[in-house]
């Protein structure tokens, strides 16, 4: 499952990320494999603080809750790309972004399969 496949992306950077942009639309993925998954996350700049949460639903239609893990997640500046361990149960994921300030550029969040998770710059 490549991070470049349009199925896969919940923010695909066709935009700048340089605001709170609060919750994306859904994404039908399924349900998570039982290993190996990882949340990839390119930041190209170095913004000033960037909150955000991965979640989930059953359907597009009803609501979302968080995914535990990774959960709430505080962007440190100077790290570009990180590579978390992620594991969900419904469905449907999105990318819900609650605070964020300075420019993070043209940023992008996947999903891709992997062993161990990672931050590097």
């Amino acid at each position: 499952m490549p991070v470049t496949d349009g199925d896969f992306l919940l923010r695909d950077g066709s935009t700048l990320l340089n605001s709170a942009e609060g919750a994306g639309d859904g994404v039908l993925v399924g349900p998570c494999p039982l290993n190996g998954m990882l949340l990839y996350m390119r930041l190209p700049l170095d913004g000033t603080q960037l909150i955000c949460k991965i979640q989930e639903s059953d359907t597009e239609g009803s609501s979302y809750t968080d995914v535990a893990n990774p959960g709430s997640m505080t962007i440190a500046v100077g790290v570009k790309t990180y590579l978390p361990r992620i594991f969900w149960t419904k469905n449907y994921l999105r990318l819900n972004v609650t605070t964020c300030t300075g420019s993070f550029g043209y940023a992008v969040f996947g999903l891709t399969q992997g062993g161990e998770p990672v931050a590097y710059a």
